[in-house]
């Protein structure tokens, strides 16, 4: 089951990608309006949910969730005041629900410090006249990922580079905006994520989403053909992870041999509409030229700078590096979004992060693309990789 996790949720990014683009929201100043206080330094205030320009239906409740701190007072998220300019006061502390009115509102959170600072941040929600799924954004998106793996230093001696297809189909709580699926990996590209896991539980610290959705059925295979031929059949399965029910598409076995082209779509229908000869994007190959031995064990440090074959000037094309390290017990990834220049160094922030002893092998790169195809209200996003994975030494600790 790890596989699949992986490789709809990890591997390929894009329903972490979805996810983040309900989530994100665009931070107010946090100066609050406050004097000067003989030193006292005023509050910092920050929403966290919804998105600044989210849209939602008319009677939906809506979450705001967000945070305050100060240098003095510490934590005021408790003291957080939230108003709406339509309909008032909403409530406080750090997550309010309330069903608001139809219309535009400004939902400001503000907060004042023991010293009379005040700080306030805010966000623009439409509830009603472009919500549910209307101009202002979507709900249900779809995602179909072909991806094409050289496996690198394989201790398989039979291993050879193969195809695989996997996908789903989503309905969120919140709509995604749609200028999202102009640039989806506006957000993503440049950074890094960094996530922990243990041998206990080998799922804590993956980046699941943590935002209301729910799998949606679009028939019971989805089909990619290449010229017009069939190519891969993407069987629907379900399993049950955390209460949730998740259902997605998925071949049953890879096939052997690069990726072929001209690929697309054919998904059934159901939940999710039904869609006919989508256009996959074409993808160049793709291989990573340094580090040296990129699969070593110490191959990779804070200061590595990673190369690779070709570059892309196009926005939805971007290079996709996942590095490791694990002492056995546990074991951190990292996975970086990397503009298709030929060339990427890890930013500050991961830098400090990871920490400057920090030592890792990669595990997978790739050059990966992303079409958007609208299909009535929904979007179905259809995404090619052509990746490398490396394999470490294998090692034995010794008890």
């Amino acid at each position: 089951m790890k596989h699949t996790i992986d490789s709809w949720i990890r591997g390929t990014a894009v329903l972490l990608l979805l996810a983040g683009a309900t989530a994100c929201s665009t931070p107010g100043d946090g100066d609050g309006d406050g004097g000067g206080g003989g030193g006292d330094a005023s509050p910092t205030v920050s929403i966290d949910t919804p998105a600044d320009g989210a849209t939602f239906a008319s009677g939906a409740s809506v979450s705001f969730t967000g945070s305050a701190d100060d240098a003095e007072d510490g934590d005021l998220t408790a003291s957080l005041s939230w108003t709406s300019d339509l309909d008032g006061s909403l409530g406080a502390g750090g997550d309010v629900s309330a069903s608001l009115s139809d219309g535009t509102h400004v939902v400001v959170a503000s907060v004042s410090d023991s010293a009379g600072q005040n700080a306030s941040d805010s966000v623009t929600v439409t509830v009603g006249e472009d919500g549910g799924g209307g101009p202002g954004g979507t709900r249900d998106v779809g995602f179909i990922v072909v991806d094409e793996v050289d496996p690198i230093n394989s201790p398989d001696p039979a291993a050879t580079v193969a195809v695989s297809g996997n996908g789903g189909f989503v309905r969120f709580d919140a709509d995604i905006p749609d200028a999202f699926f102009t640039d989806p990996w506006e957000q993503l590209v440049g950074t890094c994520e960094v996530t922990t896991t243990t041998v206990t539980d080998p799922f804590q610290g993956l980046p699941f989403p943590d935002v209301g959705l729910t799998f949606l059925e679009a028939g019971a295979a989805v089909d990619v053909t290449s010229s017009g031929a069939p190519y891969l059949e993407l069987d629907r399965n379900e399993f049950t992870l955390g209460g949730d029910t998740i259902i997605g598409y998925e071949t049953a076995d890879d096939l052997a041999g690069s990726l072929n082209a001209s690929l697309a779509a054919d998904v059934p229908g159901d939940e999710f509409p039904a869609v006919t000869n989508a256009e996959f994007p074409d993808v160049a190959s793709f291989s990573l030229t340094a580090p040296a031995d990129p699969g070593s064990t110490g191959s990779v440090g804070v200061d590595t700078t990673f190369e690779w074959t070709g570059t892309s000037a196009d926005a939805n094309t971007i290079v996709m590096i996942d590095f490791s390290t694990t002492d056995f017990v546990t074991t951190t990834y990292v996975t970086c979004y990397a503009e298709d220049t030929g060339s990427f160094a890890l930013p500050d922030e991961t830098k400090t992060e990871l920490g400057a002893g920090f030592t890792g092998s990669v595990d997978q790169a790739s050059r990966e693309s992303i079409r958007v195809e609208t299909v009535g209200d929904a979007r179905l996003l259809l995404t090619v990789s052509r990746s490398e994975s490396f394999f470490p030494p294998i090692l034995i600790p010794i008890p």
